[in-house]
């Protein structure tokens, strides 16, 4: 047999305000999430065929490609060739 494993992660809290504390924390982090936020505001998409890249879409372009600009102009100015 060729099973595949399967890894199981697990936490616990010695108290409950703890747990209440921890799910509060990752409720706010889910809001946060750049796979959610990306696509809801029309940066970029991920496709199925490449699910580890992100495919940037017009208004995402334009953010890149001035980061990069920034990150050269950067460069330049410290004498980075």
């Amino acid at each position: 047999d060729n099973d595949r494993l399967q890894r199981i992660y697990g936490i616990s809290f010695p108290k409950q305000s703890e747990l209440e504390s921890y799910l509060k924390t990752q409720e706010e982090l889910a809001k946060r999430d750049h796979r959610v936020i990306g696509p809801k505001q029309q940066l970029f998409n991920f496709t199925p065929l490449s699910p580890g890249s992100a495919l940037f879409l017009p208004h995402g372009t334009i953010i890149y490609n001035k980061l990069i600009e920034l990150m050269r102009s950067e460069y330049n100015i410290r004498g980075y060739k």
